[in-house]
């Protein structure tokens, strides 16, 4: 059986890794988002765009 001081300090590394990935997501999100205003911007302007 693991100890309090280390259940708490796997706990603890856990918490952290899920608000670094949650972090990571918030940043993933707000940049796809940014793109596709820019995207619908530009083609609304009539920009066009290369594949």
């Amino acid at each position: 059986m693991y100890s309090f001081g280390a259940r708490q300090a796997a706990d603890q590394t856990a918490a952290q890794s899920v608000t670094y990935c949650s972090d990571l997501l918030e940043d993933f999100l707000k940049t796809i988002s940014r793109m596709e205003r820019e995207y619908l911007r530009a083609a609304f302007e009539g920009e066009t765009f290369q594949k």
